[in-house]
């Protein structure tokens, strides 16, 4: 929901740790511990782009239940694209090509293996963020 937010225009977010079950979050849900740490990583790296970097129009369009942001830093485009419907969508195809677009902060750093163990299912609220190379 973090990137949602920013979809909608929000200009900061605010984190915090609750108690789960009498025990600090990292303690009692270490899943989901993991989970919001893996996206304060995300932002953080793309905290940089979003305050310094230049909004564009995106280079590539998508369908239209699909959002789009794209920035450009420091000589790179990135293109950040969100599913926030509750249904599973499609990977845009365009994004298939490596050589013109760089996957970012996923477990597989190739789309190829992110389509097959996905089934080529863009989930409900998932972000994908994409270095361009051209």
């Amino acid at each position: 929901m973090s990137y949602d937010a920013l979809f909608n225009g929000a200009t900061g977010l605010f984190y915090f740790v609750y108690r789960s079950k009498g025990k600090p979050l990292p303690q009692s849900r270490p899943e989901e511990w993991k989970y919001i740490s893996e996206v304060i990583h995300e932002l953080s790296f793309m905290g940089k782009i979003f305050e310094n970097g230049k909004q564009i129009k995106s280079p590539v369009k998508v369908k239209e239940s699909l959002k789009v942001m794209a920035y450009e830093y420091d000589g790179e485009k990135y293109i950040i694209i969100e599913n926030p419907t509750n249904e599973n969508k499609t990977i845009p195809k365009k994004f298939y090509n490596q050589k013109k677009f760089e996957v970012l902060f996923e477990k597989f750093a190739n789309l190829q293996d992110i389509i097959q163990k996905s089934k080529n299912n863009f989930n409900p609220y998932k972000i994908l963020i994409f270095k361009c190379k051209y």
